[in-house]
């Protein structure tokens, strides 16, 4: 995806799918990455419920659990 992603910069899908498989490894560099290109997209995207669902799950994986609260909170809609 990283390639694809350099390729392609406004394809919401390859920044998304990017930013999920960093946000599994197991180096914290790359799982911070996930959350910055999930933000990055949430700036870009900020109506799209999956943006906050992207950045909700990098934010769990990368141990920011208020944050991620907050991100899911978002995708599922308001209360």
């Amino acid at each position: 995806f990283d390639k694809l992603s350099a390729d392609r910069p406004a394809d919401v899908f390859a920044a998304w799918n990017l930013a999920l498989a960093l946000a599994e490894s197991a180096d914290a560099g790359k799982r911070s990455r996930a959350v910055e290109l999930a933000e990055a997209e949430v700036r870009r995207n900020p109506q799209a419920a999956e943006s906050y669902a992207v950045l909700g799950w990098c934010y769990l994986k990368a141990g920011k659990m208020t944050e991620a609260e907050t991100a899911l909170g978002r995708a599922a809609g308001p209360p």
